[in-house]
């Protein structure tokens, strides 16, 4: 499997500062750049070792995919805990596959970097370029995003026996996070016999003691509710009208829900390899009609779609901690703790084990554009894609 590349060198200006760049994300020693103190301890080694697989054949395991726009003060928090989750992993399991749009910080010129060391490791790298400009203003924003996401993922669709069966997606937004976060992540999928696993992103709020959850108009709850009573007063706290997830939740255990994406999440392959499932919007979608189909963003109608597939096993990980910003990132973490922390009291407990629910909530409670909210059927536009509903898979 080899690495694919764009022509296009860069702009000399900005080449040169790049091999600082560079050197940063592939040492977790170097403090040229802001970044965070979470290396990965002893015990969080031990309960990811069975992650870790011999190169018994040459089909990749671990697909990691990203889509990046002006981003180049983050990427060396970023980039460098995707390496150090590539290392403990395997460089012969991994893949790492990254569209890159329009910037003009030096971040085309620093992924581009990454290629020689890249192929040194023996990590296949595809970087793309694309123009697309999914901006708030844009009525098509939803559709483009999904279209960006699904060029990430480019590789898995055209080339799908290049993978294992079991092949598993990690999907990252532009976040500071820690490689535990993402081998929690991972590794939550698998404990779980999940089909999705997300982590939670963070932002500050007006009370230091409570932050607040970032993409709430991504996530929600077995309920069909947002993860708040209402998307912009998380002063009130989490789940107030489910009492069974919000116990869950207090505990730090994770917990089922209907979607969420929220930093980054692992995701099966398999029905992005069979052809079944692409990331959607709604073409052409009016935000203010009644009779279309919801105007929610793109991992919503993903898990909307999982569900609706059969594929509805989907769980948010309170442990695993991502934020936009170095300093929420910091501060969130000092608040509520990192991975290896409750790790050291949940490592394996039987309450740490999902009792999974095979049906959705009856209706969702959509909200386009954070506005007009109103109850829908959680399935609504399903059926003229699909056809029938798939039962919900067993586990096994």
């Amino acid at each position: 499997m080899r690495s694919i590349l764009p022509p296009k060198k860069g702009n000399p200006d900005l080449l040169k500062v790049v091999p600082s760049y560079t050197k940063a994300i592939f040492d977790p020693h170097d403090n040229t750049f802001e970044r965070l103190d979470c290396p990965l301890t002893a015990s969080l080694s031990e309960r990811y070792a069975y992650l870790q697989t011999p190169p018994s054949s040459s089909r990749r395991k671990y697909f990691f995919a990203l889509d990046l726009y002006q981003i180049a003060d983050i990427l060396p928090q970023l980039m460098g805990s995707i390496m150090q989750a590539i290392s403990f992993l395997g460089p012969h399991n991994c893949v790492l596959s990254i569209v890159e749009g329009r910037s003009t910080d030096g971040t085309y010129e620093i992924l581009r970097s990454l290629a020689p060391q890249l192929e040194a490791l023996g990590v296949p790298y595809f970087l793309q370029e694309s123009g697309l400009s999914p901006q708030r203003a844009n009525p098509e924003r939803i559709v483009l995003l999904a279209e960006l996401r699904n060029l990430a993922l480019r590789d898995l669709y055209e080339r799908p026996d290049s993978y294992a069966p079991d092949t598993t997606i990690v999907f990252s937004n532009d976040v500071y996070m820690c490689a535990e976060d993402i081998l929690e992540t991972v590794h939550q999928r698998l404990f779980q016999k999940a089909h999705m696993t997300c982590g939670m992103d963070w932002a500050n709020s007006s009370n230091p003691e409570l932050p607040r959850l970032y993409d709430t108009w991504i996530a929600r709850s077995m309920t069909g509710d947002t993860f708040y009573k209402d998307m912009f007063d998380w002063d009130k706290g989490f789940f107030p009208d489910d009492p069974a997830t919000l116990a869950r939740w207090n505990k730090s255990l994770p917990v089922q829900v209907f979607s969420c994406w929220n930093g980054i999440v692992a995701i099966t392959a398999e029905p992005f390899m069979d052809g079944t499932l692409r990331f959607r919007g709604v073409e052409g979608a009016d935000r203010e009609k009644k009779d279309e189909e919801c105007y929610q963003g793109e991992p919503n109608h993903l898990t909307k779609d999982m569900w609706y597939l059969g594929y509805s096993r989907i769980a948010t990980i309170p442990t695993i901690t991502t934020a936009y910003t170095y300093w929420d990132a910091r501060s969130t973490r000092e608040r509520r703790g990192s991975v290896a922390q409750h790790v050291l009291l949940l490592n394996g407990t039987a309450e740490e084990t999902i009792t999974w629910q095979k049906e959705p909530p009856r209706q969702f409670h959509c909200i386009p554009a954070g506005r007009d909210p109103e109850w829908v059927p959680w399935d609504q536009g399903c059926a003229a894609i699909y056809g029938t509903r798939r039962p919900a898979l067993e586990v096994s």
